[in-house]
């Protein structure tokens, strides 16, 4: 027999945690928000899980064993309706709570940031080590705000001093947004094996480049501007392997050398992204900087674009190769699969009617599939 849980229960177990913690402030993320750049991600991550119908979440409803927490919580409905309970439940229990409009990092800095005082720590407690950017950058000089990562049974928990690591960076303290966001964070794309480790080591070689990116703080910068700053800090992490003026050179520089030295088919994803590429990825970068510096632009004018309601961002302006080329390649895969592997996807293009099996109709990869991108941006 079943041990029956409801949806109460949840709430009381959940501010019984939340209660140890002195006097809390609880801040949760916003999931009704369509035109946000967080929503692509947030649909992107719901479909890699089972799917899971729509509940009514009210505090006598009783949890169904048949779906996962995971699938549950991948579902922007139910999420939006446990939050609502909790919410109702924690503030009946005088727990102060707040809730973004979509993505809760700039409220979770915020609130620690009105919170505090001298003579009073605040600890945030938190896994996105985007909030933690964000307090380095915006934060008083002698704050007292710590940021706790919550370890896992077999790991412990990591502490974070906002203080300590703003002494460490001294004039450089805005650096962390551009490298949060060049290296890949959920509104923009990482890049292949250039991670922020490598991105900060590239930032710490070179004094001019420290300067160059800082445009990216600036709320009235140029897109030329910035699409200028982000190709120069691209370029530098492939610096050690040919030297270049651009990402295009680049590109084409490395890809003769990988033929060289490859027996098999080259793996094209080391290479760097073409210049039409790094200026989208660029722009998103600039306007998530500029959203953790609390300044809102318009997503379209930099890297996103409107689609039935919603935000895409823009992979690139170019398409992936030459007509004339793209006219002679084609898939095989089954007729309904096209996923990750398939050929035309990993291109960036759609199948269509030249794909042996699927002829660009019966896949995932279709005009109406969900496209090649979702794959691209992961």
């Amino acid at each position: 027999m079943h041990m029956t849980t409801l949806y109460g229960d949840v709430c009381h177990k959940y501010l019984q945690h939340v209660v140890k913690h002195g006097r809390p402030t609880v801040v949760f993320d916003g999931y009704d928000e369509c035109w946000s750049t967080k929503w692509e991600v947030q649909q992107r991550r719901a479909a890699k899980m089972r799917p899971c119908p729509k509940f009514s979440v009210t505090e006598k409803e009783v949890i169904s064993p048949s779906c996962k927490r995971e699938d549950f919580l991948a579902s922007p409905h139910n999420k939006s309706q446990l939050i609502s309970l909790l919410t109702e439940k924690l503030q009946c229990a005088g727990v102060e709570v707040r809730q973004a409009r979509a993505d809760a990092d700039v409220l979770v800095a915020e609130t620690a940031m009105e919170l505090d005082r001298p003579g009073q720590d605040v600890e945030v407690i938190a896994r996105d080590t985007d909030i933690l950017a964000i307090l380095v950058a915006r934060a008083r000089d002698d704050t007292g705000v710590t940021v706790r990562k919550p370890g896992s049974a077999t790991t412990p928990d990591e502490v974070f001093n906002v203080k300590a690591i703003r002494q460490h960076l001294a004039k450089e303290e805005l650096l962390p947004y551009v490298l949060f966001g060049c290296s890949g964070c959920d509104t923009t794309s990482a890049i292949h094996t250039k991670g922020k480790i490598t991105v900060w080591k590239s930032l710490e070689r070179s004094a001019a480049l420290r300067g160059a990116v800082l445009v990216f703080n600036d709320p009235s910068a140029k897109r030329e501007e910035i699409a200028e700053a982000g190709e120069k800090l691209i370029l530098s992490l492939y610096s050690s392997a040919v030297v270049c003026d651009t990402l295009n050179e680049s590109r084409y520089e490395l890809y003769l050398r990988i033929c060289d030295t490859k027996m098999n088919l080259p793996n094209l994803a080391t290479l760097p992204p073409t210049s039409a590429a790094a200026e989208q990825h660029s722009y998103r970068v600039y306007l998530q900087v500029q959203q953790w510096l609390g300044n809102d632009l318009d997503p379209t004018a930099w890297g996103w674009r409107a689609e039935n309601g919603t935000l895409v961002p823009i992979p690139t302006t170019l398409p992936p190769a030459p007509p004339e080329l793209q006219s002679k390649l084609s898939c095989k895969c089954v007729a309904t699969g096209c996923g990750a592997s398939c050929p035309c996807r990993k291109r960036g293009a759609l199948c269509d009617s030249s794909c042996a099996k699927c002829k660009g109709e019966t896949c995932t990869n279709s005009v109406d599939g969900q496209g090649p991108w979702e794959t691209l941006l992961d």
